[in-house]
């Protein structure tokens, strides 16, 4: 028969439903046991795994013998759960990365000018003005492209390259499976709303398991990457 007895762990209250350890009751080595443990409040059932080690056999039955067993098996390692996934879009769904890098290497060669990939990684993820700041800037063509008229530019030859957008390996296998295995997923991504349907259009099967969708210019995300205002928004919303 169970002894129910409660406690502090970890700042979480837990009533942890405890037999009594008898000699009989010791696990033998390398033999698992497996107790409920109920979480409150939010009464969430998890299991505790008691695996007998160096634990020495004993005639004591008392509830202190009990909690320290528990205790001491909390420590044990167990094979982590995945309850939701937050997925970026460009370069990591989608094979979208190389269209920038082409419509940026073209208009520098009007300037004489090459691109530099270390650029690349300080631009990725920003807003579109906050990177086309830094570009106009970094590569000396400011005074003949302001970072208004490089966006205005940019924009239209990447509209013809973004409905091609092709999936990255092994993307469908993956949102598959863990929309088959109810696990909640979604898209956090610094592209605005109207490249994202432009970069899905081939695609919206897929993205329509998607829990939901944050975009860059989605009204929570006060500011681009890194900061993390597009994930956070994402994962308050499977609340």
């Amino acid at each position: 028969m169970a002894q129910s007895h409660l406690m502090f762990h970890q700042n979480i209250r837990l009533l942890k439903e405890v037999p009594h350890f008898a000699c009989s009751s010791l696990p033998k080595r390398n033999e698992v046991i497996r107790y409920p443990i109920i979480i409150y409040p939010q009464n969430s059932p998890i299991c505790c795994t008691i695996r007998r080690q160096s634990l020495r056999r004993s005639s004591c039955t008392t509830p202190a013998m009990a909690n320290s067993a528990v205790n001491a098996a909390a420590s044990v390692p167990s094979k982590p759960t995945i309850t939701h996934v937050l997925f970026d879009m460009d370069g990591l769904l989608l094979d979208t990365e190389k269209f920038y890098g082409e419509v940026q290497e073209d208009i520098l060669a009007r300037y004489n000018k090459t691109f530099d990939w270390s650029l690349k990684a300080r631009m990725m993820g920003m807003k579109a003005i906050e990177a086309a700041r830094i570009f106009v800037e970094e590569t000396g063509i400011s005074d003949s492209l302001s970072a208004e008229d490089f966006i205005v530019e940019r924009e239209a030859m990447l509209e013809t390259m973004f409905p091609t957008s092709e999936l990255m390996p092994g993307v469908e296998r993956l949102i598959k499976h863990l929309h088959a295995h109810q696990v909640p997923i979604c898209v956090a991504t610094s592209s605005h709303k109207r490249h994202f349907e432009l970069k899905t259009q081939r695609h919206t099967e897929l993205f329509a398991l998607m829990h939901h969708i944050v975009t860059g210019d989605d009204p929570e995300v006060k500011q681009g990457k890194p900061s993390p205002d597009v994930f956070l928004a994402a994962a308050r919303r499977f609340e």
